[in-house]
C-alpha cells in the first residue's frame, strides 16, 4: 500500500460505504477538500443524463489479456492512491495551517498563499479561537467522509468491472506466442481468475483499512495540534509574566529593606 495508508472511524465507515447509494454521495462539489484534489481525481465514472457510466478513459472494450488487465489494474491503483493521498494531505496541511516543513534547517511553506508559521515558537503558534474552529471544521469527517467514500466506492466498482471484463472476454497466448485456444486457454484463464480475484479483493479491503487508519491519524493529529497550540500560547503568556516580574524585581531591589517613617529624625 502507498504511504498514506500508514498514517479508524471503525465499523461505521464500512457500514456507511455499503448503504450509501453509488451516485448519491458524489454531489458535494463545494467541499474544500474536493476542490483541492480535483485535478488528481481519476473520475472512473461520469454522469450521462440520469445514468452513471464508465469514463471513456477507463472503459474496457473487446477481448482483454492478462497483461492488459494488469496494466489497467495498476494504472487505476496508482491513480486512486494518488487521489487519496491528496485528500488526506489536504486535511493534514489544513491542520498545520501552512503545511510548513523544514528543509536544510530553513522553514519552508508547502502550500501557496499562506504565511510560514513555526509551530514550535510560542509567538508564532498562538491561534485565535476562530482559526482553531476553522481548522476543526475543515478537517472534520463532515468535510472528508463524502469525498473519501465516493473515491473508494468508485474504485471498488471499477476494479470489479475490470475483473468482470476479463472474465467475460479473455484472450491469452500459448508458449509459441499464438492465441491460446481450447483447453490451453481455459487453464490459463482459470489460473488468472483465481489470482486476479484475490489481488482485487486484497486491494479493495486494504484500501478501506487505509482509510480507517488515516481518519484515526487525522483525528489524533487534530486533537494533538489543538493541545499544542494552547500549550504554546500558555508558554507565551507565562514568558510575558516572567518578564514583567523581572522588571518589578529590578525596581524593588534597589530599595532599602526598611523605610523610615515621618517620625524618624537624624
Amino acid at each position: 500500500m502507498k504511504k498514506w495508508t500508514h498514517k479508524i472511524i471503525g465499523l461505521s465507515l464500512m457500514s456507511s460505504l455499503m448503504v450509501m447509494p453509488f451516485h448519491g454521495i458524489a454531489q458535494e462539489s463545494e467541499a474544500p477538500v474536493l476542490k483541492a484534489c480535483n485535478s488528481l481525481n481519476p473520475n472512473f465514472y461520469v454522469e450521462d443524463g440520469d445514468k452513471i457510466i464508465t469514463n471513456k478513459d477507463w472503459k474496457v472494450e473487446g477481448a482483454l489479456s492478462s497483461t492488459g488487465y494488469r496494466a489497467r489494474f495498476e494504472n487505476a491503483q496508482t491513480a486512486y492512491h494518488n487521489h487519496m493521498e491528496c485528500l488526506f494531505n489536504f486535511a493534514e496541511n489544513t491542520i498545520y495551517k501552512t503545511g510548513a516543513a523544514r528543509e536544510d534547517g530553513i522553514l519552508q511553506a508547502n502550500t501557496p498563499n499562506t504565511r510560514i508559521i513555526d509551530w514550535m515558537v510560542p509567538n508564532e503558534a498562538c491561534l485565535s479561537p476562530v482559526e482553531i474552529k476553522t481548522i476543526i471544521e475543515t478537517t472534520s469527517p463532515d468535510q472528508m467522509l463524502t469525498a473519501v467514500l465516493t473515491a473508494h466506492q468508485n474504485y471498488e466498482k471499477y476494479l470489479n468491472e475490470l475483473f468482470k471484463a476479463y472474465s467475460n472476454n479473455p484472450t491469452e497466448e500459448n508458449a509459441q506466442g499464438n492465441s491460446a485456444r481450447g483447453a490451453d486457454l481455459l487453464i490459463k484463464v482459470a489460473n488468472n481468475l483465481s489470482t486476479f480475484d484475490k489481488e482485487k479483493q486484497m486491494e479493495i479491503d486494504g484500501s478501506l483499512v487505509g482509510i480507517d487508519l488515516m481518519f484515526t491519524y487525522i483525528k489524533e493529529l487534530r486533537q494533538a495540534f489543538i493541545m499544542h497550540v494552547h500549550f504554546q500560547c500558555t508558554l507565551k503568556y507565562l514568558e510575558k509574566y516572567r518578564r514583567e516580574l523581572e522588571k518589578l524585581r529590578n525596581l524593588i531591589t534597589p530599595l532599602p529593606d526598611q523605610l523610615r517613617d515621618a517620625s524618624v529624625t537624624k
